[in-house]
């Protein structure tokens, strides 16, 4: 079982996804969550929470109690006594310190790192689209989110690239021409449905669009569109609905080693260059592949083990960038680790990663056997 959760900073939507017995969208289990105490009307929700569908409680971010508690109640909900194999989360604030301080409350629950995924809210949707049939996946697709932040919208095409697929995703931030009105007058609704009109008209030129996605409040069945709507359903799918996002986590959690995390996924928060080191492998020179262009910057982070002869003076690395020619040859001295007796040492070497792409490589002395300690010698370059 797979528990897929949409972390957005006003909300949590979490689905309880069993690959055996799940054959389709409705057979899920699926639970809405409210937080963030000051910015929701408590009048409007308080019926609701008295059904123990919502849970009303302040910032979680303020501690990390706070979200340990939290974790804790809405995974209790939906998976009760069960522990899910994985765990699966889009997270809208994808920060170092927002991402850190979730998988440390998910391992003092008990799960895993390996059983720990993480990605951001376009990996996510390029996830979803790679499971709808082809005819929908091999054109562009667009994605509305109009939530209380206002309209973001995300145009999503799948091409080939040297034999790989590329799913490239562009975001465009509508958030101040078209923000959320909680006006849903017909003066209101008709204004919007010209503003939403044009905003697609725009997106869709030069786009051969199958399909167009609907998420948020500003969906809601309230409000009619009439115009919009019109235009998006001619000669393409359309579909509404709130789990796009955890859905995304789900599939991307069930398909690591044949979905769309073996492809390339070129949106931000993505590293934009493949990194080799040179290794000897069984006596034969080889490439060790450290990060392949496309993982997102947080689950790029990587430690390895290493032995290296007395006489190897740097570790070369090999950096592949998108759109540049070549490659880009990097030398990390390694000359003033400790060498005693002409022995081999064991090293362990650490890749960070940071939105922006850039690499912190971390080396660490480790020593070799009981006579020769780890020493206190490190290393540490930012390529």
């Amino acid at each position: 079982m797979v528990l897929g959760i949409d972390f957005h900073k006003r909300y949590s939507r979490l689905v309880l996804f069993d690959e055996r017995s799940a054959e389709n969208e409705d057979d899920i289990v699926t639970l809405d969550a409210l937080f963030y105490r000051d910015e929701i009307d408590k009048s409007t929700y308080l019926e609701a929470s008295k059904e123990d569908d919502y849970h009303l409680i302040n910032n979680i971010y303020d501690s990390r109690e706070d979200l340990l508690d939290y974790l804790k109640l809405i995974t209790g909900k939906v998976c009760g006594a069960k522990k899910p194999d994985k765990i699966a989360l889009c997270v809208y604030d994808f920060t170092l310190a927002t991402l850190d301080m979730i998988r440390d409350c998910l391992d003092e629950m008990g799960y895993d790192d390996r059983d720990i995924i993480m990605i951001n809210r376009e990996e996510a949707l390029a996830s979803y689209i790679f499971h709808q049939s082809i005819d929908i996946r091999n054109r562009s697709c667009f994605v509305f989110d109009y939530s209380k932040e206002g309209l973001m919208v995300y145009d999503i095409e799948q091409s080939g690239e040297s034999g790989k697929e590329l799913f490239r995703i562009e975001e465009h931030d509508c958030t101040k021409d078209i923000p959320y009105l909680g006006d849903t007058s017909e003066a209101t609704l008709k204004k919007l449905d010209v503003l939403l009109y044009d905003v697609a008209l725009k997106s869709f030129d030069k786009h051969n669009v199958a399909c167009v996605f609907l998420f948020g409040e500003g969906f809601g069945s309230d409000r009619r569109y009439d115009e919009f709507m019109s235009f998006i359903c001619k000669k393409r799918r359309v579909f509404a609905g709130e789990n796009l996002y955890c859905m995304g986590a789900v599939y991307f959690a069930c398909d690591e080693k044949n979905g769309i995390s073996q492809k390339t996924v070129s949106c931000k928060d993505k590293i934009e260059y493949d990194l080799d080191l040179d290794i000897v492998e069984w006596g034969q020179s080889s490439l060790l592949r450290v990060v392949k262009r496309g993982t997102n910057w947080y689950r790029a982070r990587k430690k390895l083990t290493f032995f290296i002869s007395p006489d190897t003076k740097a570790l070369t690395l090999h950096r592949v960038k998108e759109y540049e020619k070549g490659i880009e040859n990097i030398e990390i001295p390694v000359n003033e680790l400790p060498i005693i007796d002409n022995m081999l040492r064991r090293i362990n070497i650490g890749f960070d990663f940071s939105p922006s792409g850039a690499c912190n490589v971390y080396i660490q002395d480790k020593g070799f056997g009981e006579f020769d300690r780890a020493g206190s010698m490190f290393v540490k370059v930012e390529i």
